[in-house]
């Protein structure tokens, strides 16, 4: 009966939950840094394939989207973008060589950038992302001059 009176009031059983705890902080912080791993290495191959930049595309997209998002990922992701629009848009005299990104895509991208929910950032992350936001703001409106 002690059992169940302690799963009813919310208390775990298990007297390894503050070593489970930091196991999960662990994870969570490889899961992060394997995520961000991913992104960067997404630019070399997989965004030359129509299918998968659909789904590469969606993915960033949700992860943009989603309130939980971790701040280095969402500056990551931010920095994979920038670097595909710096690339593929703001060099002058090239017209989408790589392929990666439309201008159709740019702007939703834009969109989704401008929308990211900086709420949980701490002071250094929401400074770092409105510097690289503004910079690839900058840096097209510039180029289109």
């Amino acid at each position: 009966m002690l059992f169940s009176t302690s799963l009813h009031q919310g208390q775990r059983t298990d007297p390894d939950s503050a070593v489970s705890s930091s196991r999960q902080g662990a994870d969570l912080g490889a899961v992060i840094c394997n995520l961000k791993s991913v992104l960067k290495l997404i630019c070399e191959k997989v965004m030359v394939v129509p299918d998968c930049k659909r789904s590469v595309t969606q993915v960033l997209n949700a992860l943009l989207s989603e309130k939980g998002t971790d701040s280095s990922v969402l500056l990551c992701i931010l920095d994979v973008i920038k670097g595909w629009i710096e690339d593929d848009f703001c060099k002058p005299g090239r017209v989408t060589s790589s392929g990666f990104i439309s201008h159709k895509e740019i702007v939703s991208f834009l969109q989704k950038l401008s929308q990211v929910d900086k709420q949980n950032f701490g002071p250094d992350a929401h400074e770092d992302w409105d510097r690289k936001y503004l910079q690839l703001l900058y840096g097209i409106c510039a180029d289109s001059k």
